[in-house]
């Protein structure tokens, strides 16, 4: 379960290691470890991360700036005398 930290707290996902988990930052947390955040009201869920943003077609067609030199032809004449 994804969340964001309100406040800067220890926490344990496996029950063995404690990590700090600081304000302003989401996390991926098993639910249970989530959970006890949520109700104790020191994270909320994030669910902004879960969505895909919408992308909306601008009406025009994408401009391609193409080479002079397409398909590998002859080299173009040096400049300047040699």
């Amino acid at each position: 379960m994804r969340i964001r930290m309100i406040r800067t707290m220890p926490g344990s996902p496996d029950g063995m290691k404690i990590y700090i988990y600081e304000a302003d930052q989401v996390y991926d947390l098993p639910s249970s470890l989530a959970r006890t955040f949520l109700e104790e009201g020191w994270a909320r869920e994030d669910k902004a991360i879960d969505k895909i943003p919408e992308v909306k077609a601008s009406g025009k067609k994408p401009t391609r700036k193409r080479s002079r030199n397409v398909g590998g032809g002859e080299a173009p004449p040096p400049s300047g005398d040699q």
